[in-house]
Parts: C-alpha cells; structure tokens; sequence
C-alpha cells in the first residue's frame, strides 16, 4: 500500500513498511491564484489571509462561508478544489513512478478533514486517478501506533487548531475530543519563543476573557481529561502524545509537562510526555503489517473503485 498524508501545510507519501516517506512537499509548492472569490464583508480578514486563501497556499481552510457562492461552475470553491487536489495527485504519483491504478492507498485522515474535503479527495483518487482503494485512517490512532501504545491523549498542534483527543485501545474516543483555534496560524513566523510562551502558557485569567474557542492547550487538555471516567484518568495522562511542529520548538514539551501537572486534581497526580514516531511512521508500520489482512482493510472501511 501507498501511505499518504495531506496536512493543512505539509504533504507526506511513501511505501508502507518503509522508516521514512518518499517525499515531502509544502502546500505552498502548489499554491496558485484561483478563480473563486473571498466573502469577506462578515469576516474581517486580513490582506495577508486573503491572499493564502486565493491561492490554496495552505488546504482545508476550515470555515467554508467565507467563499462566495458559484456564478459559474468554474469560479465555484468546488471546482477549484477539485482541480487543486487533482493537480496535487498527479504530480506525486508522477514525480514517484507509482502505478496508482494498482495501488491501494491508506489515506491519514486529520481532524479538519471535513466531508467535502473528505470527498473531494475520494473523487480525485477513485475516479479520476483510478486508484485500486482507498482506506482513511485517523492520525491521532496511528500516533499512538508510533508511540508503542494502546491508550494516550493525543494533542496535536496543527495550522488551523490545535486538537486534543482520547484514545483508548486503539480506539478514538470521539465524543471527548476537543479543540482550540490557538494554534499554528495564530503565530507570525517572525514571533520568538518568549511570544510564544505567553500564547500557550499565559495566566488564566487571559483565557476567561477569550472564546470558548481559545483556551490554552494545557486548559483543553484538563476540560478533556474531565470528561473521561476516573478510573482510566490516571492512565490517559500517564500517557500524553505531542505532535505538529510547534510540539517540536526546544523546551516546549518540559515546560507544557511543567504547566500540566501544576493543574492535575487528585485522581492523575502527574503527566507523562510520550515519544512518538509521528502519524506517518505509525501508518506506515500499521498499513505494513495487521492493515494488509484483507479482513482489517474491510473493518477499517476500505473503498474499492468498482464499489464507489
């Protein structure tokens, strides 16, 4: 099987069972000017927004109200993200030699993969790139894969949120995961660390003046770890996974396990920060050895051509 993973700014593909991907790409390789138009009476946005916007220089923006609706098929938002994603496929499989008609393809599902995204990106596979199958996996599973273990909480610090979300024997615990829009778009590329640290790490008292939407990671972490029953609180935070390239900033995790265990109530006294390989690497070593028993590949919803 073919491992690919398409993020907001990255994009990952290799051979299953392999240490590393094949390639990896930046959004922004493929960024263009589009032909839909931005609302942006309602919506307040910047200039530099608009123009990532306009050009897909990052995918899966995740408030789709901000595109005008269609006056023609070609200036429609689905047109254009149909022929983006497109563009993006074939180059891949064309810069690698793959035969994708052969190929069976395990696609790492990220949490702002909404149902158009999620469509958009089957269509191009299946029916216009003609791929054998394709199988979505979600990507805080195969952290934990990468990570050696079965339970954890997985916070992962994406470009639009930074989500945190309950695994449980290999399983996503859906209804508690939760999220915050502090996250990588919300810091310039030129900010510090010492910014940074007052982002994620301010006192409280700045987040109870914010949205709902904007609690710090460590606070979202907590309000989740609330709503799992308290006899497996204690081994979910023995148990915490890190990932998305603001994780990696030298210091961070010490100081996020630091600020984790000043907060933790009576029944998970202190965290553990887990080390992982990373969702590709996990699929990679997932797809390669229990994914490739057909039964699995069925169970974990595995869309044939000649089925869609």
């Amino acid at each position: 099987p073919i491992v690919l993973q398409i993020g907001s700014r990255f994009i990952n593909i290799g051979i299953a069972g392999e240490s590393e991907p094949l390639l990896t790409f930046s959004t922004q390789n493929f960024s263009q000017m589009q032909l839909f138009q931005i609302e942006n009476d309602s919506h307040k946005l910047n200039t530099a927004a608009i123009y990532d916007l306009q050009r897909f220089n990052y995918l899966f923006a995740p408030n789709l109200s901000i595109y005008k609706e269609k006056t023609t098929l070609i200036n429609s938002f689905q047109y254009n993200l149909d022929s983006h994603l497109f563009r993006i496929l074939h180059h891949l499989f064309r810069r690698l030699k793959l035969d994708v008609i052969k190929s069976k393809i395990i696609i790492l599902e990220p949490f702002e993969l909404n149902q158009i995204y999620k469509k958009s990106l089957t269509d191009q596979l299946l029916l216009h790139l003609q791929a054998r199958s394709i199988t979505f996996i979600p990507s805080p599973l195969m952290n934990t894969v990468a990570a050696g273990v079965r339970n954890g909480l997985v916070m992962d610090f994406g470009w639009n949120f930074t989500v945190s979300q309950s695994i449980f024997d290999l399983v996503v615990l859906e209804n508690t995961s939760m999220l915050t829009t502090i996250a990588g778009h919300t810091i310039p590329s030129w900010l510090k660390y010492k910014p940074i640290e007052q982002l994620f790490y301010d006192d409280e008292s700045t987040w109870e003046k914010n949205d709902l939407d904007e609690k710090s990671p460590v606070q979202l972490l907590l309000d989740q770890l609330k709503q799992l029953p308290i006899d497996i609180r204690k081994e979910m935070v023995n148990c915490v996974i890190l990932t998305g390239g603001i994780s990696k900033i030298p210091g961070f995790r010490l100081r996020f396990r630091k600020e984790l265990d000043s907060k933790l109530d009576k029944h998970a006294k202190e965290s553990k920060i887990v080390n992982t390989l990373g969702e590709w690497r996990g699929a990679s070593l997932y797809s390669s050895t229990i994914l490739l028993r057909s039964r699995h590949l069925s169970e974990m919803g595995e869309l044939k051509r000649e089925n869609y």
